[in-house]
């Protein structure tokens, strides 16, 4: 992937003006392209600069994308393609020309006004749309209209999740697709596309990681819309809350209520519903034993709302150094994973009725079935790379149970954001600004965070 430097304009049958502005740089990573074939509408590629794909030897149809022919290489490992054809990619940035561009049309449906948000990527695309990447930087992009079914948020903030790994290091269908991580975003309607009827400009709303049901699939008619067949995930499949503005669909969208502040929303959206859902399912009465392993991002939620619930709550962590804020937290009792095995703690508990895990190990997990009560549940919330081993004797005797646990939907997440502020759960934040992005997603992956990362669009 290369910077495509923009030096003209035409049709296919037009001269094209191929000479090079004196002031032009073409330094390592960009490409001088002289532009042989463009879009119908001009203002596409007036606005066209940044970090492109570049893909040899194209075909030359190409609807809306445009043909260019590669000049000059500021990089040896791309001079293999000067003199080639590449697909140029419309990212609707200020393109850099060597003569006057043409003038924009006016037809063009995009407006002077911008947005920033920062730029994630894995190609080195300082000034386009967000991708997969290592770092970041601010850039512009063209501010849009909703399309029908959608809203445009004014994002207020933003939370750092573990699952925006998905996005920036590329685990995902499309690597190379551009994307803005951020799933537990809180901001304000500002504009709605045809069709809304239910929100309105002025909305405070969140949109956590389930991008909104479709209504139309066999699992959206019977009622299960966790697991839609058409939605899309906020900020790993569609550009999500490391931005200024965000679009959703109406179906995700989230009321916020009045009392809750949106750096508390945003990680409640996510990690909140995540643990509060896991727990309405394991269907165990009050002042049953329940488990939360681990404390951090979502362990420390966990512990609260399974204490509100009505639970007897035993926190499961390694080492003794987290037992104190554990038992702030609501749990009565504290289990060393460390230091004894757990699942024998828990039998000598009386057994767990339930087992919310959190810790985003599988080998840390498998341990746990063990201390289940019979026709106890451990429901997996942790998405962890390697696998849950488990005796089968231990799932049969015991008619004991193994789930997956996926958030909620949106009217889910509603009571999950009443039940917190009546009930007076409280995520630990730390908040830096949408500038320290970068530092805010490292400090995520580097475990030292207590115990969600927020970002704030308005510091």
């Amino acid at each position: 992937m290369s910077q495509i430097i923009l030096t003209g304009i035409g049709d296919v049958d037009d001269n094209v003006r191929l000479e090079k502005n004196p002031d032009l740089t073409v330094d390592a990573g960009d490409l001088l392209v002289a532009i042989e074939a463009a879009p119908v509408n001009p203002a596409d590629f007036l606005l066209a600069n940044g970090w492109y794909g570049v893909q040899p030897e194209i075909p030359s149809a190409l609807g809306s994308e445009g043909v260019g022919r590669v000049l000059e290489a500021g990089s040896v490992s791309d001079r293999e393609l000067v003199g080639k054809r590449v697909v140029i990619l419309p990212t609707y940035e200020q393109g850099t020309w060597s003569s006057s561009p043409p003038a924009t049309s006016s037809s063009c449906p995009r407006t002077p006004t911008r947005c920033n948000c920062p730029c994630w990527r894995s190609t080195r695309r300082p000034r386009t749309s967000c991708s997969t990447a290592t770092s970041t930087s601010s850039v512009e992009r063209e501010l849009s209209e909703p399309l029908p079914g959608q809203v445009r948020l004014r994002v207020e903030t933003c939370g750092v999740c573990h699952s925006d790994v998905l996005a920036v290091e590329g685990l995902r269908a499309d690597p190379s697709a551009p994307i803005v991580p951020g799933h537990e975003i809180v901001g304000v309607i500002d504009a709605v596309g045809a069709g809304v009827t239910a929100w309105q400009a002025g909305d405070r709303v969140g949109v956590g990681f389930l991008g909104g049901h479709c209504g139309e699939c066999e699992f959206c008619r019977r009622g299960d819309f966790v697991n839609c067949a058409d939605q899309p995930h906020t900020g790993t499949t569609v550009d999500g809350g490391y931005a200024e503005v965000a679009f959703a669909r109406a179906s995700a969208l989230v009321r916020i209520p009045e009392g809750m502040t949106s750096i508390e929303a945003a990680p409640l959206l996510c990690a909140g519903l995540t643990t509060f859902t896991a727990l309405q399912q394991i269907e165990s009465r009050p002042g049953a034993l329940v488990a939360v392993q681990g404390i951090g991002g979502l362990g420390h939620l966990g512990l609260q709302y399974a204490s509100r619930l009505g639970y007897r709550v035993a926190a499961i962590a390694r080492g003794t150094d987290k037992a104190e804020l554990a038992a702030k937290l609501g749990a009565e009792h504290y289990i060393d994973s460390a230091g004894e095995d757990p699942g024998a703690a828990l039998r000598k508990l009386g057994g767990a009725a339930a087992i919310i895990a959190t810790a985003a190990s599988g080998a840390s997990m498998s341990p746990l079935i063990a201390g289940l009560a019979p026709r106890g549940r451990m429901m997996v919330v942790g998405a962890a790379p390697d696998p849950i081993s488990v005796q089968t004797t231990e799932l049969i005797f015991g008619t004991r149970t193994l789930s997956g646990s996926l958030t909620g939907s949106s009217i889910d997440n509603e009571d999950n954001l009443r039940f917190s502020l009546a009930r007076g759960i409280h995520p630990m934040t730390e908040v830096l600004p949408m500038a320290d992005a970068a530092k805010a997603y490292e400090h995520m992956l580097s475990g030292q965070a207590r115990f969600r990362v927020v970002l704030d669009m308005t510091a």
